[in-house]
């Protein structure tokens, strides 16, 4: 198989390093070419590549607002302290936002407890950093390999 008229390595798994930025548009051409043959697209590739890791950064984001937002709603009367359970979220689970059932209510009806609060807030930011540093690790993978090992 001959793709933009250069051969493919043995096996079509493989490109060889490029020397020049012009060969290299050639083998990116060549590689592209292989994605297309068996219908699978930029996205789907990235998907596979990033696999799980792409959709927890953005559930873990999601969460983040919702905890912000309880915080900032601790002194509001009958204000509802909500989370996203995470496992059933990233399980592609409907209605995976819930009220959070408090140790104990207060007075006027709200529902935050704004040390469980913080725990939660810092324990999501910590994972959500663990995750965007694994994705960057992967992405910077993907970058290198496109460019030849440069």
């Amino acid at each position: 198989m001959r793709v933009s008229g250069n051969p493919l390595p043995a096996g079509g798994n493989s490109l060889p390093v490029a020397q020049t930025s012009a060969r290299r548009g050639r083998w990116i051409e060549a590689w592209h070419g292989l994605c297309s043959p068996i219908g699978m697209t930029v996205p789907d590739f990235l998907d596979r590549q990033l696999g799980i890791h792409a959709d927890a950064l953005k559930l873990r984001a999601q969460r983040l607002d919702l905890l912000a937002s309880n915080i900032a709603n601790a002194a509001t009367p009958g204000f509802k302290a909500r989370d996203l359970d995470f496992r059933r979220a990233l399980d592609g689970a409907a209605n995976t936002v819930r009220y959070r059932v408090p140790v104990q209510q207060s007075l006027d009806g709200n529902t935050v407890e704004l040390a469980t609060e913080q725990i939660a807030f810092a324990d999501n930011a910590m994972r959500y950093r663990t995750t965007l540093s694994f994705l960057t690790g992967r992405i910077q993978g993907l970058m290198s390999a496109l460019k030849g090992g440069e």
